[in-house]
């Protein structure tokens, strides 16, 4: 029995070292070269040399698959990688001398790009945009909505005169809200709309529970909704 015993301990004693050295192995070991060179490569293959990027410098073949790379007209340290050497066209170079660019394009940021379009830039005639937009720092924007330009037709803005929440009104050449809830006043009449009442040039709502007593009719009676009466200038519930 005691033999039998010393040999279990004996093996389990020679599992425990077996263990032991493998783990020294693997916290001692070399660590893997994580630095391939091919990353390199593809690193600097995604920074130039490929359609519409710039050229890359210092190399035998600047621009890959036989794109030819060209040089800003404007801005001799810069260029990148195209079919052919133009500029004037769509996400081509500006030109230097003549029209910038072509028709329906303007230049920013040094290339040509859309212009005149909803979310397109102004057109470098005078900030024009197509149809019904108008431009609005620097880019085309619908007219007539809330926080857009102002349309030149006589209806400026989609919501004048509205009754609801939907009022709008041309100020400041932009379309904003204006005579309900909490919003500026209306230059026009009515300056707030119906059960409102206009405070510091805001339009208040009132009539409704807790809310202000509206103004009265005329013969100094002040109004609160169906259910309601008016204690101290406030609307309350009938008990």
């Amino acid at each position: 029995m005691r033999f039998q015993g010393r040999l279990l301990l004996n093996f389990f004693i020679g599992i425990f070292l077996v263990f032991l050295f493998s783990s020294a192995c693997s916290l001692g070991g070399p660590e893997p070269d994580t630095n391939v060179a091919w990353q390199d490569e593809i690193l600097i293959a995604s920074e130039c040399g490929l359609d519409g990027l710039p050229c890359c410098p210092e190399k035998d073949q600047p621009c890959l698959y036989g794109q030819v790379c060209c040089v800003d007209p404007n801005n001799p340290g810069r260029s990148k990688c195209l079919e052919e050497c133009s500029c004037g066209g769509f996400k081509q170079f500006c030109c230097a001398t003549g029209e910038a660019c072509g028709a329906g394009l303007a230049c920013r940021l040094g290339e040509c790009a859309l212009c005149g379009q909803e979310g397109a830039a102004c057109c470098d005639d005078g900030g024009e945009c197509f149809g019904q937009l108008a431009c609005h720092n620097d880019r085309c924007a619908v007219c007539g909505l809330a926080g857009n330009p102002c349309c030149a037709q006589e209806t400026a803005c989609a919501g004048m005169g509205a009754p609801d929440a939907t009022r709008t009104e041309c100020q400041n050449g932009l379309c904003a809200y204006c005579g309900f809830e909490a919003m500026i006043a209306c230059s026009g009449n009515p300056a707030c709309n119906q059960s409102h009442l206009l405070n510091n040039n805001k339009c208040l709502g009132c009539g409704g529970y807790n809310q202000p007593c509206c103004a009265g009719d005329g013969e100094g009676r002040e109004r609160c909704g169906t259910g309601l009466f008016c204690n101290l200038g406030f609307c309350l519930r009938e008990t």
